[in-house]
């Protein structure tokens, strides 16, 4: 049979306490990191959120720059007729002045 003595069973039994001790460790280190890791996670959630809200906001302006900058240019565009429809008012007035000055 195999017998063991006292002493043999206390170090058997006190590397048994060391080794659960040494596991528990782990698990709280394991616990630990998991619990760091789910603060970043959370982290850059948040951050690719406020990210993205900002595209979004960015993207809104742009859009609403480009509609300001069609009318712009529909405008100028108005402006600039409205210049040679007065020029060439101007110079039939000119003109209707100049003959009658003949006449």
């Amino acid at each position: 049979m195999n017998s063991i003595t006292l002493d043999e069973e206390k170090k058997l039994n006190e590397r048994y306490e060391k080794y659960i001790n040494g596991l528990e460790r782990e698990l709280n280190d394991a616990r630990l990191e998991a619990a760091r890791s789910e603060g970043g996670r959370i982290e850059i959630d948040a951050r690719w959120k406020d990210c993205a809200r900002r595209l979004l906001l960015c993207l809104d302006k742009l859009e609403k720059l480009e509609k300001k900058n069609i009318a712009l240019r529909q405008c100028l565009r108005i402006f600039f007729i409205l210049i040679i429809l007065l020029t060439m008012e101007l110079s039939l007035i000119t003109e209707l002045h100049s003959q009658f000055m003949y006449l």
